[in-house]
């Protein structure tokens, strides 16, 4: 078998959950993984999988920026005018 398709279960995840674990539409995800900015491999059957791990890694890295933003965002407006 292609080590690329087979993996443990939970160990992939379609675009739909891809979709949900970032709060939106499934047509970005595709989109996303067509301009390269998300990582992913297709089954024998044409289908986009993506590795958790992956996903993972890049959801944090999104909520840390967010979160670095809000903090900044929140240190501007403590400055006295």
């Amino acid at each position: 078998m292609n080590e690329y398709w087979y993996r443990e279960p939970g160990d992939t995840m379609t675009s739909i959950e891809v979709a949900l674990v970032f709060g939106v539409d499934v047509r970005s995800v595709r989109r996303w993984a067509r301009e390269g900015k998300l990582p992913y491999f297709e089954t024998p059957g044409g289908r986009r999988r993506f590795r958790r791990q992956d996903i993972e890694k890049i959801a944090a890295k999104g909520r840390r920026t967010a979160e670095r933003q809000a903090h900044e965002a929140q240190g501007a407006r403590d400055v006295p005018r």
